[in-house]
């Protein structure tokens, strides 16, 4: 069962640090035109994203 548990953790959070990537290319214009462009709120849960996705990629991979 733990090893369930450890690669659940790993896939979302690399879900949601590709997800917080994504918000921050769209953020910055690279994505093309979108309501999301030059709005710092979409840069800032970009940034929070990528920081909890990597943070729990980290932790799956302590978990035994």
């Amino acid at each position: 069962m733990p090893n369930i548990a450890r690669r659940a953790t790993l896939w979302i959070g690399v879900a949601l640090a590709l997800l917080g990537l994504w918000w921050i290319a769209r953020n910055r214009g690279l994505t093309g035109t979108d309501f999301m462009m030059e709005e710092m709120q979409w840069l800032y849960r970009g940034l929070v994203l990528v920081a909890l996705g990597t943070g729990m990629a980290l932790l799956s991979r302590r978990m035994r």
